[in-house]
């Protein structure tokens, strides 16, 4: 319970809607179109293979290129959605606390005020 009473309600809902949303909505997606990726990668190195062996050659470093600026976007791309995050908390709190106190907000006639906010 102390964490969440020492914890802002923005920081808490973006953390369960950004988890709900990439296990919803980004997974599944991600996980076909990878499935068709690797289909594609695979089919397509099955017929350079039989056609034209000798490129095999060229696409080995290729493939090594690709995996260290792959290793190497990972760091960057989680540091951009953890900064992503931190952006996000802000609007959620005031969202929280503006549905909090709606019936407040709406009995000083201040609806306006805080849509504009």
């Amino acid at each position: 319970m102390k964490f969440f009473d020492m914890t802002p309600i923005g920081i808490v809902l973006n953390r369960f809607s950004a988890d709900l949303d990439e296990i919803d909505v980004r997974l599944p997606y991600n996980c076909e179109m990878f499935l068709q990726n690797i289909f594609l990668v695979l089919s397509a190195l099955a017929l350079i293979s039989v056609v034209f062996p000798w490129d095999l050659l060229a696409i080995a470093p290729l493939v090594a290129v690709f995996l260290v600026l792959a290793f190497m976007f990972a760091p960057v791309l989680q540091r951009l959605k953890f900064m992503d995050n931190i952006t996000r908390s802000p609007y959620l709190s005031h969202l929280a606390a503006s549905v909090e106190g709606i019936a407040t907000v709406s009995s000083f006639r201040q609806g306006q005020r805080f849509y504009l906010r």
